[in-house]
């Protein structure tokens, strides 16, 4: 790696290869009854280091993802939010490791926010990774439910990839039946 070579205004020690692949920031997308923020899209550079980072706890691709979402959301988060994540599948649970975590954990404290577990999965279901949009959807309804106490005005609710919008939505749906007024989804990469 050239210690020299800095992505913008990332401040990441990349070597040029990556660097050079690396996206622009994408910023807000629609999804129906969401408002979203993607930082990246999921290819190149961002896709390697998301899929590395999934399964290798704390590596370097983790902690670069985590100050690059840090800087790119230190403008998009908004004031008295608070910061949870979609609740981790049983293995991701099992692994004791769970990328979106350490992400969100690192942004909140970043800007001030607080972090906090809000959403438990009621049930384990079918991986959404072999499933079309309507299958996503379908098979993640009645998933997440609000695991009780004080309940925020507004929330951010983070993720690492977001495909379909299914998980955002579903989150959304469970925190909004628990009386939050604002949801704000907010993921590192989207798949275009």
């Amino acid at each position: 790696m050239d210690e020299n070579v800095v992505l913008g205004n990332q401040g990441l020690p990349l070597c040029s290869s990556c660097a050079n692949a690396w996206p622009n920031q994408l910023g807000p997308l629609p999804l129906a009854q969401l408002e979203r923020i993607a930082l990246w899209p999921y290819q190149g550079t961002v896709r390697r280091l998301i899929v590395q980072a999934k399964d290798m706890p704390y590596c370097a691709q983790a902690w670069a993802l985590r100050r690059a979402a840090r800087n790119a959301l230190l403008t998009h988060s908004p004031e008295r939010a608070v910061w949870c994540v979609t609740p981790p599948s049983r293995r991701r649970r099992l692994a004791d490791w769970y990328l979106p975590q350490f992400v969100g954990i690192g942004v909140a404290h970043c800007v001030k926010s607080p972090f906090r577990a809000l959403l438990k999965r009621n049930q384990q279901r079918r991986s959404q990774s072999e499933l079309s949009g309507v299958e996503r959807r379908a098979n993640l309804q009645q998933t997440f439910q609000w695991r009780g106490g004080k309940v925020p005005n507004c929330v951010v609710l983070f993720d690492d990839v977001s495909t379909t919008g299914a998980t955002f939505s579903e989150g959304a749906r469970a925190l909004r039946a628990a009386g939050v007024s604002k949801v704000l989804a907010v993921c590192l990469a989207v798949v275009e």
